[in-house]
């Protein structure tokens, strides 16, 4: 016999993360040249669910922690919240920056 999504419990989250880690995913890597204390960076894509790095000269954050995605805007928006002011520090315009993430876009 059967059963359906709904008598699982949490059964659709379940199948909704089974479908999506089915769909192809594309691995994006982006360079940034930023201005001195930017906070804000847009992403050509719109990044998956999965958590996003971003790699400051060499050492990698991450989102949540330190910056934060808005995957809901268009383009979507990334916004380092790790600044001088709140404990960390800020951007500078030599700053080798760059973003990973996955999306469900090719290109």
């Amino acid at each position: 016999m059967a059963i359906s999504w709904d008598q699982v419990e949490g059964g659709e989250i379940l199948r909704d993360k089974i479908i999506g880690y089915a769909k192809p995913r594309f691995h994006k890597i982006e360079k940034y040249s930023p201005k001195s204390e930017q906070v804000n960076f847009i992403l050509s894509f719109v990044p998956t669910d999965e958590t996003v790095k971003f790699d400051i000269n060499g050492l990698t954050y991450y989102e949540g922690v330190h910056f934060n995605v808005n995957r809901d805007t268009d383009p979507p928006t990334l916004t380092w919240i790790h600044t001088k002011k709140n404990g960390g520090f800020d951007i500078e315009y030599n700053d080798l920056i760059y973003v990973e993430y996955w999306s469900f876009t090719r290109t």
